[in-house]
């Protein structure tokens, strides 16, 4: 079993898709048609968003439907003990505090086979703070800080260098085994741990 946490837009094959619910998240039985529109494989992450860039984040964040297959969030996976052999989530564990990234660390843990892998990708604050400095273009603020608009889950509560996140994982339970390639249209790390 796979788990996709914080799937938003991208609905994965072959994962176990994750997001809190919302008036606007539906689960996959409910929606085929957004099942049809955001549907893709990991390798292919984006490729229903091919066309978005850093211009049209200027927009700012739109409201938009959502499909997943299970309610959850890193505090409440939706999985048993030792089921799990791949975690990934991508720009949410940001929105976490310091006490709620340790709750989400363990609760990666307990569902996690051992030697499972566990991806975190974040915003790389250094990289757009230094983007910021050279283009003074205030999308790097929001970057920063988090879509506000979107209320208060759309903040960035916390920031993480990838020393510091390897540091926090490896701290709880994790064995830093390599970060990937970013991505995304702006800066972001990617890094990815085995369960001990």
């Amino acid at each position: 079993m796979n788990i996709h946490i914080g799937c938003g837009t991208v609905y994965l094959e072959n994962f176990i898709n994750v997001d809190l619910p919302s008036p606007n998240c539906f689960l996959a039985h409910e929606r085929p048609d957004l099942l049809e529109k955001f549907t893709t494989t990991e390798d292919e992450y984006y490729a229903k968003h091919a066309n978005n860039s850093i211009d049209k984040f200027k927009a700012g964040p739109k409201v938009v439907e959502t499909v997943c297959d299970r309610y959850g969030t890193f505090q409440n996976i939706p999985a048993r003990d030792n089921s799990v052999k791949k975690i990934l989530s991508r720009q949410v564990f940001e929105h976490q505090s310091v006490k709620e990234a340790l709750l989400a660390l363990e609760e990666c843990r307990r569902v996690l086979l051992p030697g499972g892998r566990l991806t975190i990708d974040v915003p790389d604050t250094e990289a757009s703070i230094r983007m910021y400095g050279q283009t003074q273009d205030p999308f790097y603020i929001r970057h920063i800080v988090g879509p506000i608009s979107k209320g208060s889950w759309g903040h960035h509560i916390m920031s993480y260098s990838e020393p510091e996140l390897v540091n926090l994982c490896e701290s709880n339970g994790f064995i830093f085994l390599t970060q990937e390639e970013n991505i995304h249209s702006y800066p972001a790390i990617c890094l990815t741990f085995l369960r001990k």
